[in-house]
């Protein structure tokens, strides 16, 4: 039995460590010391010291200063470890969740930078439409300040402060006219209704449609013909000379018809007294009378 047991190779040296500090890259870690191993129970002890060297002394509590950087301040979080089985699966488990997040974030993301990058892009497409059409249509604008909200802090300096919501300044332009397109849509159709009233002609159906145009244009040349050359008058009377009836007529209107029967104030034509009255200055270059003072 003493034998078998080993006392008899008692006493003995044994190292006092067997964790060695790793040393710079290409020297050679130091010799441990050795301690006297004297009997059974000496080295039943020493057996035990270097399991906890090896594998630490059980509970093992570790102190987590800041457990959620999202948060301003310290968020403290004690975790403990029984023993090597049970850390050895919590780690393990938490691994596996962590690379499964892992995977599902860079997919994300990577979808995320091709959805921005298109983003981006139409962004640009329509900056560049808008500015044409601004261009096009040449309506005037001003530089205004907006602003947009966001869901981070630009410039942050901490995690907790740049996931925090806040609002960015930007310059923008926007349309200083009060007349909209609308508006200048309805006076040229304004415009287009009193010419198509003006010139707006019947035409039959039933007849030939060539000579009835044929005649209008007739008509209408004959009267432009009748206006620049008037023709005397069939019973011989004296021909009216329309230069000196429109000069008459001019000055009549400067003075606001006060010769003509009717006018309830004839010392303020128009409502305002002579020296304020509109007035005629120039009518053509025939009719050096119109405009002047009588």
């Amino acid at each position: 039995m003493y034998t078998k047991l080993g006392l008899a190779r008692f006493p003995g040296e044994l190292p006092s460590t067997i964790i060695q500090e790793v040393p710079n890259e290409g020297e050679e870690p130091a010799e441990p010391s050795q301690v006297q191993i004297p009997d059974l129970v000496s080295f039943m002890d020493w057996i035990f010291k270097r399991d906890d060297e090896r594998w630490g002394q059980w509970e093992v509590q570790i102190n987590v200063k800041d457990a959620d950087v999202t948060k301003e301040g310290d968020q403290k979080k004690q975790v403990k470890f029984p023993n090597l089985a049970e850390s050895i699966a919590e780690i393990e488990g938490q691994m596996l969740s962590l690379s499964t997040n892992v995977d599902a974030l860079i997919a994300i993301n990577t979808k995320n930078l091709v959805e921005s990058g298109l983003s981006r892009q139409e962004a640009i497409k329509g900056y560049l439409a808008s500015k044409s059409i601004i261009k096009y249509m040449a309506f005037k604008t001003q530089e205004i300040d907006v602003t947009v909200p966001l869901c981070f802090t630009p410039g942050a300096e901490s995690i907790d402060a740049l996931v925090k919501e806040s609002e960015l300044h930007l310059k923008g332009m926007d349309y200083t006219e009060k007349e909209t397109l609308r508006d200048v849509f309805l006076d040229l159709l304004q415009a287009a209704a009193i010419i198509r009233a003006v010139h707006w002609q019947r035409i039959d159906t039933k007849k030939d449609t060539k000579s009835q145009l044929l005649g209008i244009l007739k008509g209408s040349l004959d009267l432009a013909n009748s206006i620049k050359n008037p023709t005397r008058p069939a019973d011989g009377s004296e021909q009216p000379k329309p230069a000196e009836d429109f000069e008459d007529f001019l000055d009549n209107a400067e003075d606001g018809f006060r010769n003509v029967t009717g006018i309830t104030d004839m010392q303020n034509p128009y409502g305002k007294t002579p020296d304020r009255r509109p007035r005629i200055r120039q009518i053509g270059d025939n009719i050096a009378q119109a405009g002047k003072d009588n």
